[in-house]
């Protein structure tokens, strides 16, 4: 029966998913060198990546404005980034109702510094929440989100990886008006 193999499917996608989350978060323990760094385009990485969320975007009316400047290269491990941005966006998408809109930004602050700045008209996080969303496993008011799949993992494992590349990441964020994830860092010479 294809709905029934469907369904298995999707849930053997999401336990390699978790299976993979946590080896990342192990070797991340273990300070095993987990990076790769070359010099990298973030302007390109950020483009790709939204990219990749059109159909999931348009599933629900959610419109993406980037507006990423050209030539923004930094120094780092580009899989992981992609993770970063990767997480950060789908979180926005997936906490935001239909008929919202997700910015993306991306530019320099000054000659040898970048942020990228990811803004959603979600749900939102209450304040009180918010210095616990960077540990793993902690999910915010699950009884408000049952039907937002997700394991708690995303953004520890975000915060992993921009601390391990020094960069740095905040958030703002407001119930019902949305968040703003901020990842800023050094570009690359």
């Amino acid at each position: 029966d294809a709905p029934i193999l469907e369904k298995n499917l999707s849930e053997i996608d999401h336990l390699i998913s978790l299976t993979n989350d946590l080896l990342l978060i192990a070797r991340f323990d273990a300070r095993t060198n987990v990076m790769v760094r070359n010099r990298m385009s973030m302007s390109d990485l950020v483009r790709e990546v939204i990219s990749n969320f059109e159909i999931k975007a348009r599933a629900k009316n959610i419109c993406i404005n980037c507006d990423s400047e050209s030539g923004i290269d930094i120094y780092a491990d580009i899989s992981l980034m992609k993770r970063v941005v990767y997480n950060l966006i789908s979180n926005a998408i997936k906490y935001s109702g239909n008929g919202t809109r997700v910015e993306v930004k991306l530019y320099k602050t000054r000659e040898d510094h970048f942020e990228l700045v990811i803004r959603d008209e979600g749900i939102g996080i209450p304040g009180d929440k918010l210095p616990n969303i960077f540990e793993r496993f902690y999910r915010v008011a699950e009884d408000r989100n049952k039907s937002i799949e997700g394991t708690g993992l995303g953004l520890s494992i975000v915060k992993s990886i921009t601390d391990a590349h020094g960069f740095r990441i905040s958030v703002e964020s407001e119930i019902n008006k949305g968040t703003v994830f901020v990842v800023s860092g050094s570009v690359f010479y």
